[in-house]
């Protein structure tokens, strides 16, 4: 329950002693506002070894910001900024920041002086008289206890934590950009590959046939080369569909309600065997956007607690207003008898019955705002965990396409000298064909490493949070 005391000033005190008191007020005000501040808790610091990618390597000169740049695709950073400019999502997450921008602007408005023109009809107890009554009314809260700064703080820390969603709407568009059109390249170069298998494996069956009609070669040999085709059919079929789905994902990623033709067609990019790999400090983790949504959360419960600890101490508002009436019912005319009353005094809201409730409240936040450091403190740690996770992924899919490349080499070099023996008459075509196909199967591998190589860099940077995303792009 609150006690609401209003006051008029009545005793006629010298002006000396009356600016005495009103210095003595203010003074005490201050004081008081100084002791009253939210509290601004410092993030808490974490000592973490460095980021461990030795083994991988570390390529000057690259802007970490920009990693989808290391593909070397125009038409990978052409659908990337097309993303940024018309995807929906992040549409929707910059207007959600603009939102929260504006309700930072207005958030300590509440302690301005507010002036208010009010009209209103008031009819006496004896319901014989009508009064008309009008006049200006303005209030001013004092900002004594720090109410303005912890809402400044808790607006803020919203700010923050759109910022921080904004960042990671950003991130998630981005890497799943760069996933899709990957995927879809890949697709269509194992589509390529299984139709050169395809035809591959159709004349192999028809020198079977043609063997078998010579009584070299037995049926169950024709019925393995029939179903091994059946086989590489199928496989096609299942990548097609992917490739179909890939189109349409990226469609939507990039504003467009279907895929561009152009996406469909094979392009003639040189591949590099490993993407370079920039150094990577641990300050690129602090802007992570799970640790930057913990500071918000940090400096939203900070907000709140200051307004916990206000709210145990008396508020104070400065009333002033000025009125008329006019007894609509006696006057023949509006102006006939018009009475006016200035009015002025503060307004103090003391804290009595439910002071208990207030405390129980403020040690609450107390709580919270210490699991919230807890909680920054795990994203930290949680954040360093995944990035040197990451790290191992991406060397062993670095490894395992290393060795794939190293099989591919080989069965190159192989089906070279069989076409050699070939031309000297020491080998046969059904050889020269059986190599051929095993170098079309090492191919689907290493097209299938690539991707999963490809993936794991991906992931890395979105552990990373986008590698720190400019401000400017996010804006």
């Amino acid at each position: 329950m609150n006690e609401h005391v209003e006051t008029l000033p009545t005793v006629d005190v010298p002006a000396l002693n009356r600016m005495s008191l009103w210095a003595v007020a203010l003074t005490c005000l201050v004081m008081l506002h100084g002791c009253m501040l939210a509290p601004h808790p410092d993030l808490p610091q974490e000592t973490l070894p460095p980021l461990d990618q030795s083994a991988l390597g570390a390529a000057g000169g690259i802007d970490p910001r920009s990693w989808w740049i290391q593909f070397h695709d125009p038409v990978l950073n052409h659908l990337v900024d097309e993303a940024l400019r018309n995807n929906l999502s992040l549409a929707e997450a910059r207007q959600r920041l603009q939102q929260s921008r504006r309700e930072l602007g207005s958030a300590d408005l509440r302690y301005l002086p507010e002036l208010h023109f009010q009209t209103q009809n008031v009819t006496s107890a004896s319901g014989i008289d009508t009064f008309v009554q009008f006049g200006f009314d303005s209030t001013w809260e004092l900002d004594i206890f720090g109410r303005k700064d912890s809402t400044l703080q808790l607006a803020r820390g919203t700010q923050l934590s759109q910022i921080s969603r904004q960042q990671a709407a950003e991130v998630s568009v981005i890497g799943d950009v760069v996933r899709g059109y990957l995927e879809l390249r890949t697709a269509e170069q194992q589509l390529q590959v299984l139709d050169h298998l395809a035809k591959l494996d159709q004349h192999w069956l028809s020198q079977l046939q043609r063997q078998q009609s010579l009584g070299l070669v037995t049926t169950q040999a024709i019925h393995q080369a029939a179903e091994q085709n059946a086989h590489a059919q199928l496989s096609r079929s299942v990548w097609d569909t992917q490739k179909m789905q890939s189109a349409w994902r990226l469609a939507l990623l990039i504003g467009k309600l279907q895929p561009d033709p152009a996406w469909l067609i094979t392009p003639t990019v040189a591949v590099q065997s490993e993407l370079p790999l920039p150094p990577l400090p641990l300050s690129l983790l602090r802007s992570r956007p799970e640790i930057r949504q913990a500071e918000a959360n940090i400096m939203q419960t900070a907000g709140e607690l200051g307004l916990a600890k206000a709210d145990l101490y008396p508020s104070l508002t400065l009333g002033f207003g000025y009125f008329f009436s006019s007894n609509e019912t006696r006057n023949v005319t509006f102006y006939g008898e018009l009475n006016s009353a200035p009015t002025f005094g503060p307004v103090i809201d003391i804290p009595l019955f439910d002071w208990g409730r207030r405390k129980r409240h403020e040690e609450a936040m107390k709580a919270a705002l210490q699991a919230d450091l807890l909680a920054y403190r795990q994203s930290v740690r949680s954040a360093y965990v995944e990035v040197q996770s990451d790290l191992i992924a991406l060397q062993g899919r670095s490894d395992i396409l290393k060795q794939q490349q190293s099989l591919l080499q080989g069965t190159s070099q192989s089906l070279q000298d069989e076409t050699r023996k070939l031309a000297l008459g020491l080998s046969s075509p059904l050889q020269l064909m059986r190599i051929q196909h095993d170098q079309d199967e090492q191919q689907l591998q290493l097209a299938e490493a690539r991707t999963r190589y490809d993936i794991a860099y991906i992931a890395l940077f979105k552990s990373l949070g986008g590698a720190a995303l400019p401000q400017e792009t996010r804006s």
